[in-house]
């Protein structure tokens, strides 16, 4: 199952099913240094219970967010309080802590570890 697609759906189906749902609201953006969006920057590995499997990601910095990159797309980070990025595509927010990305989902939670750059280590 692609991320996003349970939240989505559930909304969805109040919508059609006419009762009275609201959609989150989405989350202000705050600012980060553009030191802080480089150290968070490298390539992340997440393992087999992630919804594409053993994936590897790409972070890099933009003027004034992320761009997580998967294989074969890009998504933007948009950062928010208290440290987190609001992954919009997704409805997703990550954090980074001690070189792990926490890429949460709902009720779902996935640490995608730090992947060593060649020649590194």
């Amino acid at each position: 199952m692609s991320p996003g697609i349970v939240p989505f759906t559930s909304e969805a189906a109040a919508l059609v099913s006419r009762r009275t749902s609201k959609l989150a609201p989405v989350p202000k953006p705050a600012a980060r240094s553009a030191e802080e969006l480089r150290r968070v920057s490298r390539e992340y590995s997440f393992g087999p219970n992630f919804y594409q499997p053993n994936v590897r990601v790409r972070v890099e910095p933009r003027d004034g967010y992320l761009a997580l990159r998967y294989p074969s797309f890009t998504s933007p980070l948009t950062p928010i309080d208290n440290g987190v990025y609001f992954d919009r595509f997704y409805w997703s927010f990550i954090r980074f802590e001690e070189g792990r990305l926490i890429y949460r989902n709902g009720h779902d939670e996935f640490v995608a570890t730090s992947v060593p750059a060649p020649g590194s280590p």
